[in-house]
């Protein structure tokens, strides 16, 4: 299972969006949000969106603005008790293809020794 991570700071909107890509996408994982310390209301606004949503979100509020590196590393943290096999660090303004995962996965089994994998990233 995969660990799907997401940076927050003041950009529920785009999270949201994110989200809800993520919620037609194929594949096991399950999503990590830190909040960056926002100071609107994407905390709160994200929470409620995450909650209706068929898959796993794990909402965490880290109080203050760690910045992208430090955010990732505290998000990876907290998702490591889950015991996933992968994490995939997604920036919060992506919109995902709903096999994306699937693909992912997929080559990585076919190519075990690949440690690093990424997406191919469009713009809209």
């Amino acid at each position: 299972m995969t660990a799907v991570i997401l940076i927050n700071w003041n950009g529920a909107a785009d999270t949201i969006d994110c989200l809800e890509s993520l919620n037609r996408a194929e594949g096991e994982f399950f999503v990590v949000v830190a909040d960056n310390g926002s100071t609107d209301d994407s905390l709160e606004r994200i929470r409620e969106y995450a909650s209706g949503l068929s898959i796993k979100v794990h909402v965490i509020d880290l109080e203050r603005n760690w910045g992208f590196a430090a955010g990732n590393n505290r998000a990876v943290s907290y998702a490591s008790a889950f015991n996933p096999d992968s994490y995939m660090l997604l920036n919060n303004d992506t919109v995902v293809e709903p096999d994306f995962l699937k693909r992912i996965q997929s080559y990585r089994r076919e190519h075990p020794g690949t440690r690093i994998l990424g997406p191919v990233i469009c713009y809209w």
